[in-house]
């Protein structure tokens, strides 16, 4: 089996992983397909941005987690962003406000540019943030 036959398999079966995880965190009532987007290169982020600790954790002194499933677009900015899970409500606009400022390099197919799902996960601590 060839290299690229390899990494191909690789990339496909993570992005069925990320995307089976989305699934199975939404509510039934929620769940829309989603399109599938084929690439021989997989996006890769090059710039990252922190979320804001939010007041409401920062008053109640919580730490948490989302993961938010980002669809970057050809040109490497982020278009559509969904929250696969949060451990906390008051964390998932702060994981977004950060996700929508994400730069990447796109995904390619065929030497062309073109769209991919990508899943961020964004870590919170009131020790990490600002007093």
């Amino acid at each position: 089996m060839s290299r690229k036959v390899r990494l191909f398999g690789q990339v496909l079966l993570a992005a069925l992983v990320v995307m089976s995880a989305c699934q199975s965190e939404t509510p039934t009532s929620e769940k829309t397909p989603q399109p599938f987007y084929a690439f021989d290169e997989p996006p890769v982020l090059e710039h990252f941005v922190e979320p804001a600790y939010p007041e409401l954790a920062r008053a109640g002194n919580l730490s948490g987690e989302v993961m938010v499933r980002v669809l970057v677009e050809v040109d490497g900015s982020v278009g559509a962003i969904s929250v696969i899970k949060a451990s906390d409500s008051v964390f998932e606009a702060a994981a977004r406000a950060a996700a929508v400022q994400l730069i990447f390099r796109p995904a390619k197919y065929k030497g062309k540019s073109t769209r991919s799902w990508v899943a961020i996960p964004y870590h919170f601590s009131k020790c990490d943030s600002a007093p």
